[in-house]
């Protein structure tokens, strides 16, 4: 299991509960091991896994993320 803290890094998204655009935050999703786009206002603190850097229209894909602190 690879672990990041800060930087750059691929993760796994899944656009089916909305469309992913670069700046986007996003969190945890419903499906296992993939994130999903989150709305600002309902991020809570420590719930912000990164920002997306790439779009991603739909289904499941793999996109560069930016973790650290948002």
């Amino acid at each position: 299991i690879k672990v990041a803290l800060t930087g750059r890094v691929y993760c796994k998204v899944d656009a089916a509960y909305g469309a992913i655009a670069p700046g986007d935050l996003l969190t945890t999703s419903p499906t296992p091991g993939h994130a999903m786009r989150v709305a600002p206002e309902d991020a809570y603190p420590g719930t912000v896994l990164g920002k997306a850097m790439r779009p991603h229209p739909r289904d499941v894909g793999l996109i560069p993320i930016l973790v650290g602190p948002h």
